[in-house]
């Protein structure tokens, strides 16, 4: 799931959610799918769409890495506005 996720590939996260992947691992530096999928550097007009389908899905989003850090902090950190504004809850996200 997080290689689907890094790779910004909507169809084969969809996939593996319907199968029942695992969506709520983590790495050792306590990064989740959410962190892997808006660190990713591939596929950047596709990672609002996965980041949306992880939040669907369930995916924690308030998960916390060894620093501390939210996926949507790491989005304000690294300049990530189209993610930032689906785990706001924006357009694609799950209150737009």
């Amino acid at each position: 799931m997080m290689f689907a996720a890094v790779r910004a590939s909507p169809q084969n996260v969809e996939r593996l959610l319907a199968a029942g992947a695992a969506i709520d691992a983590v790495c050792d530096e306590k990064r989740n799918i959410l962190h892997w999928a808006v660190l990713a550097r591939s596929n950047r007009e596709r990672k609002p769409a996965v980041v949306a389908q992880l939040l669907a899905a369930g995916v924690d989003p308030d998960q916390r890495d060894q620093w501390g850090r939210t996926p949507l902090d790491c989005c304000e950190e690294y300049g990530l506005e189209a993610e930032a504004e689906v785990l706001r809850g924006g357009p694609g996200g799950s209150d737009g």
